[in-house]
């Protein structure tokens, strides 16, 4: 849709600049050109001018105001403001959910990627890095990859899509195709329990997740226990005991599986209670030395 706008807005057509008369088929070809190179609108319209002017030998300025209505001059704001209007958004074609979805945004800072789209076609960015490396990179929409791309030469992903929390997170999997790259996964489980291990990984393939298949190089003997509708009268003594062996417990449930999220944890008891299979995953995960499963079913 962005890449339509961009080519609507031009309207290549003769131009009268001072005393020249630049013909159609001229600005038409320049313009063309233009299209494809890697430049921000602002850059691209510079260059168009620039070279008018010094084939024809007139001041850029008279260039740059003929060509006002054919190549207009376009800030990140005024764009925004076109791509606000129902009707620019019917005629780009847009299907009719995605217009409402749209023109649901807010209307300041606040849009992020969708702005910073924009603004980077528009204006471009100001500062690019050598390299960029993202952590919990599954959860990035694709707006928010590119956000990333523009400002990066090279560039590392990092994360686990079987722990994806945002809906609209592509993935790594798809933002390795999307960048034309493979993926490198680390499957070395250096960090819990190869018991822990083994029982995330058969969760993952019992339910279908999208997992890393996780070799466990550390057996220390303490299987993970899974405790069956019996468990609410032994939960609170489940938990004493193992705060009394370990430093640093958690009990996961429903309503705060999200928020641990990337922490470890010495031991872990789930409480699988209303959490989805992707979630049990999640909260299990966390778990370094000691898990245990608890469920009312």
């Amino acid at each position: 849709m962005l890449d339509r706008f961009e080519d609507e807005i031009v309207t290549p057509g003769p131009l009268r600049a001072g005393y020249r008369t630049i013909p159609e088929h001229t600005v038409r070809e320049l313009v063309d050109r233009l299209r494809s190179r890697p430049l921000p609108w602002r850059e691209r319209r510079r260059v168009f001018v620039a070279r008018l002017a010094e084939q024809y030998g007139v001041k850029a300025s008279e260039v740059s105001a003929a060509a006002k209505e054919l190549w207009p001059p376009l800030t990140t704001t005024q764009a925004m403001a076109r791509l606000r209007r129902r009707e620019t958004l019917e005629r780009l074609g847009a299907p009719g959910d995605l217009i409402d979805d749209w023109l649901a945004l807010g209307r300041t800072p606040s849009d992020g990627p969708l702005l910073d789209e924009v603004r980077g076609r528009i204006e471009g960015v100001p500062t690019q890095y050598s390299h960029v490396i993202v952590d919990e990179a599954q959860d990035m929409s694709l707006l928010q990859l590119r956000a990333v791309m523009r400002r990066a030469t090279g560039l590392s992903l990092v994360g686990d899509d079987a722990q994806r929390s945002n809906p609209a997170g592509i993935g790594l999997r798809r933002a390795a195709d999307l960048l034309g790259v493979g993926l490198e996964e680390m499957t070395t489980a250096y960090r819990m329990s190869a018991e822990i291990a083994g029982w995330l990984n058969e969760h993952a393939e019992a339910h279908g997740i999208d997992a890393v298949g996780l070799v466990g190089i550390r057996p220390t003997g303490t299987a993970v226990r899974a405790l069956g509708p019996t468990w609410p009268e032994e939960a609170d003594r489940i938990e004493a005991n193992l705060r009394g062996r370990w430093e640093n417990v958690a009990v996961i449930g429903h309503d705060d599986v999200w928020i641990h999220k990337g922490v470890e944890y010495d031991a872990v008891v789930v409480d699988t209670h209303g959490m989805d299979p992707a979630e049990v995953y999640l909260a299990a995960s966390r778990a370094a030395h000691e898990l245990v499963v608890l469920s009312r079913s």
